[in-house]
């Protein structure tokens, strides 16, 4: 899980940020990945970093070769799905467009099924290609 600010175009870390050039490459070492389990996932907990189909959470699947999950908005509230069989499924939410009965509703039971609508969870292939919940 990288947790930051971030946009479509890059995530702003303390000691340095991670960006996309002109080519749509990020300026990770190509040995940043390295370590990880084959089947491992990357979770950017970093706003719009999946807003763009050809944006930084491409760029980090196609570079890390491994799944990539990321938010397409501005990110209000999340959670994670834990299984002993599978790496951690992220759920991106934007309570900003919740209505007042949805807030009330979510912040007394945390209710996450009856705020879906609001999914704004993207998934980014080594492929290049992507799918989102919305």
């Amino acid at each position: 899980v990288i947790a930051s600010h971030g946009d479509y175009n890059g995530i702003a870390f303390s000691s340095g940020d991670v960006t996309l050039n002109a080519l749509g490459q990020t300026s990770l070492k190509k040995n940043c990945f390295f370590g990880l389990a084959s089947d491992a996932e990357i979770i950017l907990e970093s706003c719009n970093t999946g807003k763009e189909k050809n944006g930084i959470a491409s760029a980090i699947a196609i570079q890390s070769k491994r799944v990539v999950w990321a938010p397409k908005s501005t990110i209000s509230t999340f959670y994670y799905k834990f299984s002993a069989d599978t790496p951690p499924i992220p759920t991106f939410l934007d309570h900003t467009k919740f209505s007042q009965l949805q807030t009330l509703a979510f912040v007394v039971n945390k209710n996450f099924t009856s705020v879906a609508s609001y999914d704004i969870t993207c998934k980014f292939y080594p492929d290049g290609t992507s799918t989102c919940n919305v």
